[in-house]
């Protein structure tokens, strides 16, 4: 979070070249969009955070119990 809030190692120049030329990059507006609409990964609880890294998919029970829960 602190990269996006900081804009520490947030390769603009590339960003510049994705967008139309004529587009005006709010670097304020991005960055306080990114934190805002990722805050939610800094709050995961211990359980959520083991299913966000499970790669193979293999926490079937844990993500079944996480699933009654809601």
């Amino acid at each position: 979070m602190r990269k996006f809030e900081e804009g520490i190692s947030f390769d603009w120049d590339d960003l510049v070249e994705l967008v139309r030329r004529t587009a005006v990059i709010d670097r304020e507006k991005i960055t306080a969009d990114c934190v805002r609409g990722f805050r939610f990964l800094a709050e995961l609880t211990p359980e959520e955070r083991v299913l966000a890294n499970d790669q193979h998919q293999r926490e079937l029970a844990l993500a079944e119990r996480l699933l009654l829960g809601l």
